[in-house]
């Protein structure tokens, strides 16, 4: 074993700010190892190894370092002697510094990096999150391109948006879309039109899952292209709801559980505007009583959750080119109706408003197969607000002689099933009828 680019020997962790030098240089090139307790001249002499030797070296390497690096530490025993193993991964946030300063590896030294050398690192992290839709996919060839999916979209183009791209060669009709930079395809065009997509993009793909109880009843990994995914995905959904079967004349009418169209616009929307750079796929779970519906990323910075829920709220959209692609083959539209339509399709059916949440660095849409039980209160002030007019909680504890508490949590649950809204005026606040 000899010192190299990528391999660090070290007597003693007398040498301890080397060390952390060298898991930061690491860390900022190609990665790689140190071994404590062998000397420069390739002798293994070996290291006591205390209690809580290994535990103080992970303290003191993430105390120091920023980003905060955790590098894989174990004990290996060499010609039976012990020696620390010390394991670096090249990081994903560079630069790396310790204490404030970052490090390179070049050939067996550890070099101060200059203001130059940083400024690209910080500015090639940054182009690394945006635009994820619009890089260029370095690995990828035309040979990665099914040419059939190009011509059926163009096809579908035409009919559905009456648009004017034609295919006379699969080169120039990647190029008319744009989905090409200087010879090299964009990560959109894999996405869309490729062969294999998971090939390049693990993280691209819809897990669907049954859920009854707690037990997962049926669970199905969907791959492939856009469409391909999205059609998939929801034939999935379609597979495992429930129907109702009526008769009506001589016909027979089965009604989906769910308003079909609200599940499909809401797997559309988690997988045009999902974060690629979180490394997880999106996920439909079908439960007894709710779809959800969830997509790695949250709401785009300028929109808030309260405002999916308004007409005509900012489409702000993170993949743009992706989307672009989307709304020409007429999946979505242009101006941000997807969560309103959703919400208007769940009313239509009688259903409780879905819920649009955030949690764990996801964005998950609820939706549900029965309202909530309503007391014989609740539907009579729906009725009257139905015609304009507004309550107060006082006001609804009055006419119905119940308690204030209990006026609280009966308006409460109204308004989270979607069936009234409130709003302060003054010192009060009012129910009524939002605008559907």
């Amino acid at each position: 074993m000899k010192e190299s680019e990528q391999v660090e020997l070290k007597k003693s962790l007398a040498s301890l700010d080397e060390i952390i030098q060298t898991i930061v240089a690491f860390r900022n090139s190609s990665g790689g190892e140190i071994y404590v307790g062998i000397d420069e001249n390739n002798k293994i002499i070996g290291v006591d190894i205390g209690k809580n030797t290994i535990e103080n070296l992970a303290r003191e390497t993430a105390n120091n370092t920023s980003p905060k690096i955790y590098p894989t530490i174990k004990e290996e025993i060499i010609n039976g002697l012990t020696v620390i193993k010390i394991i670096v991964k090249e990081g994903d946030q560079k630069p790396y510094l310790y204490k404030g300063t970052a490090y390179k590896r070049v050939g067996r030294s550890n070099l101060k990096l200059d203001h130059n050398e940083i400024e690209q690192m910080i500015l090639k992290r940054h182009i690394k999150k945006l635009n994820f839709d619009t890089r260029v996919c370095e690995e990828a060839t035309l040979e990665d391109i099914e040419e059939q999916k190009v011509k059926d979209f163009i096809a579908l183009t035409q009919r559905t948006r009456k648009s004017l791209y034609q295919f006379n060669n699969l080169e120039s009709a990647l190029h008319s879309l744009n989905i090409i930079k200087e010879g090299k395809l964009t990560n959109t065009a894999i996405l869309f039109f490729g062969k294999n997509p998971q090939k390049f993009f693990l993280q691209y793909a819809v897990h669907c899952g049954v859920i009854k109880g707690n037990q997962l009843t049926d669970i199905k990994l969907i791959e492939g292209s856009f469409m391909e995914m999205v059609e998939n995905s929801f034939q999935f959904v379609l597979d495992h709801m429930k129907k109702a079967i009526t008769i009506e004349g001589t016909r027979r009418k089965e009604t989906f559980e769910y308003p079909e169209e609200a599940i499909r616009e809401g797997i559309i929307n988690a997988v045009i505007h999902r974060d690629f750079n979180v490394p997880s796929t999106c996920y439909v779970a079908l439960y007894e009583d709710r779809i959800e519906i969830k997509n790695p990323g949250t709401v785009p910075a300028g929109l808030l959750l309260s405002d999916l829920k308004k007409e005509g709220h900012p489409s702000i959209r993170r993949n743009e080119a992706f989307a672009y692609l989307a709304h020409l083959a007429g999946y979505i539209e242009q101006w941000g109706t997807g969560t309103t339509k959703i919400i208007n399709l769940c009313r239509e059916r009688g259903l409780a408003d879905p819920m649009f949440t955030e949690e764990m660095g996801f964005f998950k849409v609820t939706i549900y197969n029965q309202s909530p039980e309503l007391s014989l209160r609740q539907k009579n002030v729906i009725e009257i607000l139905k015609k304009g007019k507004t309550i107060s909680t006082t006001d609804y504890a009055k006419k119905y002689k119940i308690t204030y508490r209990y006026a609280i949590e009966e308006l409460s649950e109204l308004k989270k099933s979607g069936f009234v809204a409130k709003k302060k005026t003054g010192k009060n606040v009012i129910y009524y009828i939002g605008t559907k």
